[in-house]
């Protein structure tokens, strides 16, 4: 058994993550568990409540379990064999952040309406995002959904809440033409220039881009499947999963512009073989379009400096005003410029992988200026 930072020792199965927190681990019948608290004492505790539970199948702390007991066994008793292993980690992290602070030790039964509005109205006030709020709103209703399944309780509490109203997010902007041509234009000289050019002529997420392999790509045929995303989480690193969802499965079709990139690109980087020794290989992530030096998959972080980089020195070198972008606008990009170019909706729906038509349909309702005026144009009033 280890130390944590104070020096004091930990339990069995208990270690300290690099955010102070602890994390308690257990395995049975061949499954593992795991619980978190910000302190040893509280870790110690769920630790020994959840083995408790698990292997008796009753709460460890009476009919009505606390909060954040209740969490542990529905994240990794329920929640944890019907989602990814990134949405339990987000579910986590919101836990742990939003909602065991204030909620954490109350018993189930003892937590009101008035409680969680007083949440939702602080976590308003506090700044926190739409999204934020939303996520810990659907959290928190699916833990005590399942709590009312169970017969811990009779009524789920979050139902009879109001979220406060939501603060009006910017929406993520597509470049005109013109921004396009200078974004290109400043962007050459940069050594992720493939893979902003290649996102222009596809619409791949970049989690997408950041995963695609040269056993993707079928250059003959002028298509590549979309079979992958990259994930991060402190408690796996950088790994590949499957992509959000089944309809980011999806063969796009290659033009010309893209079958050049990538021929271009697929003749520069060194021959797989001749590196083998040299970099790391990490699961299913060999052969990488777009590796970093290292031969790992590309930091998400790294493209987003970049491009903040590259618009940063357009508006002080070349003295023109540029809208601030990310690695999503050239997503957002591309669908304009195919809703420009008269595509249908449902071809468009099945290239950008959405899952809901009602996602490819809200594209087209922000379409640019430029394009209002000249369909306004095409309008004829004969009576008029």
């Amino acid at each position: 058994m280890g130390k944590d930072q104070k020096g004091r020792e930990l339990g069995r199965g208990i270690i300290q993550l690099p955010n102070k927190s602890y994390q308690g681990r257990f395995t049975y019948q061949g499954k593992r568990y795991a619980v978190y608290h910000r302190t040893l004492t509280g870790v110690t505790e769920k630790l020994r409540n959840t083995r408790y539970e698990i292997e008796h199948g009753a709460p460890g702390m009476g009919s009505t379990p606390s909060l954040d007991f209740w969490f542990d066994l529905w994240l990794n008793k329920y929640k944890s064999l019907s989602v990814k292993q990134g949405t339990v980690d987000t579910y986590h992290n919101y836990y742990v952040n939003y909602l065991s602070p204030s909620l954490g030790q109350m018993k189930l039964a003892n937590i009101s309406p008035y409680n969680l509005q007083q949440l939702f109205y602080d976590l308003r006030q506090s700044g926190y995002s739409n999204n934020t709020v939303h996520l810990c709103y659907t959290l928190l209703n699916s833990l005590f959904k399942q709590a009312c399944r169970l017969n811990l309780l009779q009524h789920n509490p979050v139902q009879k809440i109001e979220l406060p109203r939501q603060h009006s997010a910017p929406r993520q902007q597509a470049l005109s033409r013109t921004e396009q041509e200078i974004f290109l234009s400043y962007a050459r000289k940069s050594p992720y220039f493939p893979v902003y050019s290649l996102a222009l002529l596809t619409g791949m997420r970049v989690g997408e881009l950041r995963a695609l392999r040269w056993c993707d790509v079928d250059l003959p045929n002028a298509s590549l499947m979309v079979t992958g995303t990259i994930k991060y989480t402190k408690q796996q690193g950088c790994f590949r999963d499957s992509p959000k969802t089944a309809s980011s499965y999806r063969k796009i079709p290659l033009l010309p512009k893209a079958i050049e990139l990538l021929e271009d690109l697929q003749n520069k980087q060194p021959h797989p073989e001749s590196q083998a020794n040299e970099r790391p290989q990490l699961e299913d992530m060999d052969e990488l379009v777009f590796p970093s030096k290292s031969g790992k998959p590309l930091c998400h972080g790294v493209l987003n400096a970049d491009i903040n980089k590259i618009v940063a020195y357009i508006n002080e070198k070349a003295g023109i005003p540029f809208p601030p972008m990310t690695p999503h606008s050239l997503r957002h990009t591309f669908s304009t410029r195919c809703m420009e170019s008269g595509m249908a909706p449902k071809v468009l729906q099945s290239i950008l992988g959405h899952q809901n038509f009602s996602t490819t349909m809200d594209l087209y309702s922000h379409v640019l200026p430029d394009q209002k005026k000249a369909e306004m144009k095409k309008l004829r009033f004969g009576y008029l």
